[in-house]
């Protein structure tokens, strides 16, 4: 039931607060990122789209599909859905902070029978942006996603 309210929740909030073309223009749109997470430990890597609602213009909506492997006393391979929501502080022209907040859903597939498992959750944290170049540190406010969460980015302008 909590997980089916938390999924509604945010495809409600992302239908909701989806752009016209005209406030995309000239904004990030698409990126690559990876970086690692402890408990469970993993590399993971995949993309984001990056959405900048009209009226909101310093909230990014920026949804993530990821892949991460693993090996916590199995191995482990893992596919990582995140919604975040970042409000950015300008630093200057190219520049920004930002807190972090939203769910993530998780699904995980280890080599053990009766392992594989899908977890809803929600992580807490900030980063920095600079021309494109995003640093995110996470913690999971859950036990059903990682602990920890340090994340590397690049946006295409």
């Amino acid at each position: 039931m909590k997980k089916s309210l938390l999924i509604s929740f945010a495809v409600a909030l992302l239908v909701s607060l989806v752009p016209d073309s005209s406030a995309l223009a000239g904004r990030n749109v698409f990126g690559i990122r990876g970086g690692f997470t402890d408990d469970p430990d993993s590399f993971f890597f995949g993309g984001h789209a990056l959405i900048h609602p009209r009226r909101a213009r310093a909230l990014r909506l920026e949804p993530a599909l990821e892949l991460g492997i693993g090996d916590e006393a199995i191995d482990f391979f893992s596919i990582r859905f995140n919604f975040t929501l970042k409000y950015l502080f300008p630093l200057g022209r190219d520049m920004a902070v930002y807190p972090l907040f939203g769910p993530a859903i998780y699904y995980i597939n280890a080599d053990c029978d009766g392992c594989d498992d899908t977890e809803v959750g929600v992580h807490l944290g900030g980063g920095f942006d600079l021309y494109g170049v995003s640093l995110d540190i996470a913690l999971g406010l859950t036990d059903d996603i990682p602990d920890f969460t340090f994340t590397v980015g690049y946006s295409f302008w």
